[in-house]
């Protein structure tokens, strides 16, 4: 069995037995499509209808990461964690820098799962945009009322958590209406445990350039072993 690393050796094997065969414009698109970093990315360009210069931007951007700070080996995963999140950091900035705030902005929003489930459902039944942009907005006031919730200084843990689950019921019901039963089902099935059954176990969550971060209401159990969410792999 080869070992975790073995895929990157074999990346660069590849990469210096391409460099002699093709133009850089052709080693270019074979990298994207069978490097490491490409096949990566490759999930999140799903999502991100990008121009070639975003695509070239991202990739050369996300392989310099890659090359210096991505783990080859488990016990790698342990170690430099402070020096890799501050790469991680300076490679969103750069990021942004390359694409601008707004694209940036859909770039990230194509970690989400909530994001992610609409444009499958826009594939594949064509749904109008203005109904789209509609249920994109329902995630994101539900983080806003939930957090606001958790911060209430009236309700006791006990209220908070009620109407948290009330909270959910309501963006389901919205769902459903704006979608129809079915519709409205398959999405949340397939989106809606990173954002709305979450309220459902006593926590709000926010998006994050990151992921998806999450926090219980004080003075309860956590119902989660750890307070963040991780997004899809790069």
């Amino acid at each position: 069995m080869m070992p975790w690393g073995g895929d990157r050796l074999l990346d660069a094997e590849h990469t210096r037995d391409l460099a002699a065969l093709l133009s850089p414009e052709e080693r270019f698109e074979v990298e994207l499509r069978q490097s490491e970093t490409g096949r990566n990315l490759s999930s999140r360009f799903e999502y991100f209808d990008a121009t070639e210069a975003e695509t070239r931007a991202i990739y050369a951007l996300q392989k310099a990461w890659d090359e210096q700070f991505r783990p080859s080996t488990l016990a790698e995963m342990g170690r430099d964690q402070a020096a890799r999140g501050e790469a991680t950091k300076k490679l969103n900035e750069d990021l942004r820098k390359a694409l601008g705030p707004d694209r940036f902005a859909d770039w990230q929003r194509g970690i989400r799962l909530d994001h992610r489930g609409l444009i499958d459902l826009q594939r594949r039944f064509n749904l109008p945009e203005p109904t789209l942009a509609e249920a994109a907005r329902i995630p994101v006031s539900l983080s806003v009322s939930a957090n606001r919730l958790i911060d209430n200084v009236v309700l006791d843990a006990g209220e908070k958590k009620a109407e948290l689950a009330k909270l959910a019921s309501e963006a389901r019901a919205q769902i459903r209406t704006l979608f129809g039963p079915e519709i409205g089902d398959a999405y949340l099935r397939a989106s809606g445990q990173m954002w709305v059954d979450i309220l459902d176990r006593g926590a709000a969550y926010t998006f994050n350039p990151g992921g998806t971060s999450v926090r219980g209401i004080p003075n309860l159990p956590s119902p989660f072993a750890s307070t963040s969410i991780l997004p899809p792999r790069k």
